[in-house]
């Protein structure tokens, strides 16, 4: 979730987690149900799922089954970005909805790198200049979940990226 002083100014991040709200709303609004959902950050170790080598190489060798997540995006919706539709502002987006196409269109800019997921691995924890290392905040709810903790974590990955740095970069890895 970010913070910004002024429009375009970052001032902070912090782990997405709005707690439990209602889940099912009608066509006006008006909740339909009792249901609720955790809105909130993911992250987890994989049941099934082996570790790719490049986790086990950046993260140490008692990553033996896949993490998540890699990196965090802006998912919060109260700090989102609205759909337009035919001119005119509709209801504001966060969680995957939002994070997946920024991370899709941001990774896609300038490069040809079919998944960056390795590089990132294995350029971000000596790199930090790439990226913002989110450090305040948990995924957690009743005492299930996160906390944020400096590096690579289980609540934002290694941060949020710095799209022209992180764009920048991309070519000298596929040169490796």
């Amino acid at each position: 979730m970010l913070s910004t002083t002024g429009t375009m100014t970052l001032a902070g991040e912090t782990v997405w987690n709005s707690g439990v709200m209602y889940a099912d709303f009608d066509g006006t609004g008006k909740r339909v149900d009792n249901a609720v959902r955790i809105w909130t950050t993911g992250g987890r170790v994989s049941v099934y799922e082996a570790a790719p080598s490049w986790q086990t190489a950046a993260l140490g060798r008692t990553v033996t089954k896949c993490v998540l997540p890699d990196v965090a995006f802006d998912a919060a919706q109260s700090t989102g970005a609205y759909f337009i539709f035919i001119g005119q502002k509709q209801e504001s987006i966060g969680s995957t909805s939002l994070a997946s196409p920024i991370f899709v269109g941001g990774s896609a800019t300038n490069n040809s790198l079919d998944v960056p997921t390795p590089a990132v691995y294995e350029n971000f924890p000596g790199n930090t200049a790439l990226h913002h290392d989110v450090t305040s905040g948990n995924n957690g709810y009743h005492g299930y979940g996160f906390t944020a903790t400096p590096g690579w974590d289980m609540t934002t990955g290694f941060g949020s990226l710095d799209f022209a740095k992180f764009s920048a970069a991309m070519p000298s890895w596929r040169a490796q």
